[in-house]
């Protein structure tokens, strides 16, 4: 979606609509994590197993932005 929103010029009313989406989008994610997928996971994990997920999440996080920012710089 970022990528399909890159190639829009700003001045476009599809840029203003596709960045409205990806916002509703992260949104809707967001509150379905929060309320759904954490909860689960104090569930069924200890502290030590969720400090390593965490870890875990951090690192791909960081290789996707990384990613991300490359595919753009080069696009």
């Amino acid at each position: 979606m970022i990528l399909e929103i890159k190639s829009l010029a700003a001045d476009r009313s599809e840029f203003k609509q596709k960045i409205g989406e990806l916002q509703e989008f992260m949104e809707n994610h967001l509150i379905e994590e929060e309320s759904e997928l954490f909860p689960k996971v104090r569930e069924c994990l200890s502290p030590e197993q969720r400090q390593e997920l965490a870890s875990e999440l951090t690192e791909t996080k960081s290789e996707l932005v990384d990613k991300v920012v490359d595919e753009l710089e080069h696009s």
